[in-house]
């Protein structure tokens, strides 16, 4: 990982965060990072409160939720079920187009 441009130094040159100021930017890094990945735990958690009907509109079976929610708290299951949905999509897609109907 690089350094941050803070102010330029005597000689124009930036200088690099104090290890202190390096360490409380890792620290807050990591404190945003586990606060969106329970923002979109809670996001997906959602999910299981639409029925059946308005999930299959947004393409989402109750089972993509649970396989989602599953996934260990590192991991971001908003992206994961988003991944997974356009997958299935994908895969949709590409057995319209390679049907051979003659």
């Amino acid at each position: 990982m690089g350094y941050v441009l803070t102010r330029a130094g005597s000689a124009g040159r930036p200088e690099r965060p104090s290890a202190f100021k390096a360490a409380l930017l890792a620290i807050a890094a990591v404190a945003v990072r586990r606060v969106v990945l329970w923002h979109n735990r809670r996001a997906v958690y959602r999910l299981t409160t639409l029925d059946d009907r308005h999930l299959k509109d947004i393409g989402v079976t109750r089972a993509d939720i649970d396989w989602a929610l599953s996934k260990p708290w590192s991991v971001d299951p908003s992206k994961e079920l988003a991944d997974r949905v356009e997958r299935r999509r994908a895969a949709a897609r590409w057995a319209r187009n390679h049907t051979n109907w003659h």
